[in-house]
């Protein structure tokens, strides 16, 4: 049984959940979350959007990113730094870099951008809009420094449903989510 209070059981409890999927249920669940109505395109404004390369199990924004970049949405993703996240312009077609961890990152020569949306990966979220990340807080700390320049932030949560928990113990540093989205359904997070 999961202990409520304590986020590394949280999240190897759900992680081991979602490792379980099989890669095809993983690319249709995925795929299904870019044919929901999209409430926060009202938001986008200029954007752009971020987005990030699937690692591991988890879901695969790229369905969701290619409708937003239809829909006219320029795109970027995130390139991890020592001193944090910071985002680079991206674009389906452009190259990649191969960096740590399995991640794939614009390259250094890509401009940089600031997200209107952010796409957040997530190991675990409730129905309030906390959300248990992977224990780095690279989030956290990237989210913190964007909304300290006054410019909106809207931040999506993306999981499977598997993923949701009854309660995330949230801390003083954590940054709720706007919106989640799963394979079967748009969250508006019940502290909104």
């Amino acid at each position: 049984m999961t202990r409520p209070n304590d986020k590394s059981a949280i999240r190897q409890d759900v992680l081991s959940r979602r490792d379980a999927l099989s890669e095809a249920d993983r690319a249709r669940m995925s795929a299904a979350m870019a044919e929901h109505p999209l409430p926060f395109l009202d938001e986008l404004g200029e954007g752009p959007v971020s987005g990030f390369w699937p690692i591991r199990s988890e879901v695969d924004p790229r369905p969701l990113m290619r409708r937003l970049a239809q829909l006219g949405a320029g795109l970027c993703l995130p390139v991890v730094r020592e001193t944090g996240l910071e985002f680079r312009a991206y674009a389906f077609g452009d190259l990649l870099d191969k960096a740590g961890f399995g991640l794939s990152e614009p390259p250094q020569t890509a401009p940089e951008a600031r997200p209107r949306v952010m796409l957040a990966p997530m190991a675990a979220f409730d129905r309030f809009g906390d959300r248990v990340g992977y224990g780095k807080g690279h989030y956290d700390r990237a989210i913190e420094r964007m909304l300290a320049d006054g410019k909106p932030l809207t931040i999506v949560g993306l999981a499977f449903s598997l993923q949701e928990v009854e309660r995330v113990p949230a801390e003083a540093h954590d940054r709720r989510l706007d919106w989640i989205l799963t394979e079967r359904e748009v969250i508006r997070p019940s502290h909104l």
